[in-house]
């Protein structure tokens, strides 16, 4: 029986003469044999999937209700210096000692207390769960299991960053955008459409909200656009037209093609020109340009393509274009050209 409790399965076992022995011994050696075919399958399933938690983007750690760490695998821990196993036989509190809030999940978790929560480290930013796991007695043993998302919160972060300098350069610019959604017949505004259409957060966003702010004479048009929409005709829209902002009742001119912002041109001066080198029938992106340095010499222009810089384009950028952009572009990329090209000279 030592000899089983040892860990010796394969020593033989001495006859006995004695019936009740011999069937013991006949017992002793099937449960020794079913040990030691267990051990074997959990050895092959150690083998077969501790590469693939090792090789985990995320840390996995096994704590016992004392705060020993028997188990610490995954490709996470790179991101932490460490190397999977580092750790094995330490106690928790001792390895993160200076970090409190963390020491402090653990014993509520050993406690029996789940713990979902993020935590920022001077090497990445971790998403944790910590999952007890109930042993019988009054305290639990932990299993720990992080995900690296320093990535994702950096990308978040910059997304925000380029998103503030979009937004400082539409202010500057008097640039705003629209998003119509036709199947719920709603539309969303950016903060400095709002501005323009002099409109606040308690403004309706349905259709009826929209056509109100169009001028009367240009709300049949404006109307059955939008019932082309809504009927998924995906009929480009190229026309200009009025509206009224709703503060003041001041008219204001939307411009649909190179023609049409010519016109509003005539009478009115801009800081900054977006021009599209393809924009349907009429003129071109360089053709309008060309128009605009008629009546507002120097005017400022960024000029937009899904091509690379073709002859028009380099003519453009010749003729006083300031930025080309290459589409589909991000917003990171639009916002940095709009600061560059209103900060020129």
């Amino acid at each position: 029986m030592q000899e089983i409790a040892g860990g010796n399965y394969d020593r033989p076992w001495p006859g006995s003469t004695i019936a009740e022995f011999s069937e013991l011994e006949g017992h002793l050696q099937t449960m020794a044999v079913a040990i030691q075919a267990r051990e074997k399958a959990l050895s092959a399933s150690e083998a077969k999937y501790r590469p693939v938690v090792s090789n985990a983007p995320v840390i996995i750690v096994q704590i016992d209700p004392d705060g020993m760490i028997g188990l610490i695998e995954g490709k996470g821990l790179a991101a932490m210096g460490m190397k999977p196993g580092e750790g094995e036989g330490k106690s928790w509190f001792d390895l993160f000692r200076y970090d409190n809030d963390l020491c402090d999940r653990v014993r509520k978790a050993i406690a029996g207390k789940e713990q979902q929560f993020t935590s920022e480290h001077e090497r990445g930013v971790f998403d944790i769960h910590l999952a007890p796991v109930p042993d019988g007695g009054d305290s639990c043993s932990v299993l720990c299991i992080a995900v690296d998302i320093t990535r994702r919160v950096m990308a978040e972060k910059a997304l925000q960053e380029y998103a503030c300098l979009l937004e400082e350069s539409q202010k500057v610019a008097r640039l705003g955008f629209y998003i119509f959604h036709p199947p719920a017949m709603t539309w969303q505004a950016s903060e400095v459409l709002d501005e323009i259409l002099g409109i606040d957060d308690t403004y309706s966003r349905s259709q009826e909200g929209f056509l109100d702010l169009v001028h009367p004479e240009d709300r049949p048009m404006i109307s059955a656009y939008l019932f082309r929409s809504m009927q998924k005709l995906h009929v480009p829209f190229d026309e200009d037209f009025r509206i009224v902002r709703a503060d003041n009742r001041k008219e204001r001119y939307i411009a649909g093609s190179g023609e049409d912002g010519l016109r509003f041109l005539q009478t009115a001066e801009v800081d900054l020109v977006i021009l599209d080198m393809l924009m349907g029938p009429g003129m071109n992106g360089y053709e309008t340009y060309l128009k605009i340095l008629e009546i507002h010499p120097g005017q400022k222009a960024i000029i937009a393509s899904g091509y690379s810089q073709s002859a028009d384009v380099r003519e453009a950028m010749e003729s006083g274009v300031k930025k080309f952009v290459r589409k589909p572009y991000s917003i990171r990329k639009l916002a940095v050209v709009l600061r560059e090209t209103l900060r020129q000279e």
